[in-house]
């Protein structure tokens, strides 16, 4: 198992240095990918950080044209932040090269709600609140 993980993280270091990302920076970007805009309290709230430093964070995705910032329509002092098409096209690069280079990307979807049921019995079930599940 350790081998598996020494693996995958390996790789997952790789995907992310070829597409000039970290590790937050891609838990920020599959959270808007998969949850849609949010406001930048919830994106502080998701990498554990102080709103005001999360601020950092999204300027340097900002910067590199893969989230946009824009008004709350519903409330104006609210900043949502949400992806543009090429954050999703790099949350695909990098979840496509995951998904066909890590030991995981092996197992076909039997295989891996195998592995999650054992997983889950080995460590508990992931929190409500965990950035993307199997």
């Amino acid at each position: 198992m350790m081998r598996a993980v020494g693996q995958s993280r390996s790789v997952l270091h790789a995907t992310l240095a070829e597409h000039a990302i970290s590790e937050q920076h891609l838990v920020v970007l599959r959270h808007l990918y998969d949850n849609g805009p949010t406001p930048m309290r919830g994106i502080s709230a998701l990498i554990g950080t102080d709103p005001s430093t999360v601020t950092t964070t999204i300027d340097r995705l900002e910067q590199r044209g893969l989230l946009q910032r824009t008004a709350d329509p519903s409330d104006r002092r609210v900043k949502l932040v949400a992806l543009t098409a090429d954050g999703r096209t790099a949350v695909d690069e990098v979840w496509a090269k995951l998904a066909e280079s890590t030991p995981v990307g092996r197992l076909d979807r039997t295989q891996l709600r195998a592995l999650r049921e054992l997983l889950i019995a080995m460590v508990g079930p992931l929190p409500p609140d965990a950035p993307w599940t199997l």
